[in-house]
């Protein structure tokens, strides 16, 4: 049985920017911190 991707909304992938752009998280930092892969923001 395949798994179900989960979909994130911009609001999310916005947030994840600004804790990576202004906060100075790494990219792997700022996903743990949402809970979300990486490939959710390389994308």
């Amino acid at each position: 049985m395949a798994k179900k991707c989960r979909t994130f909304s911009k609001e999310v992938k916005l947030e994840a920017a600004c804790l990576f752009l202004d906060k100075g998280y790494f990219l792997r930092d700022a996903c743990h911190f949402l809970d979300v892969g990486e490939i959710v923001l390389k994308c």
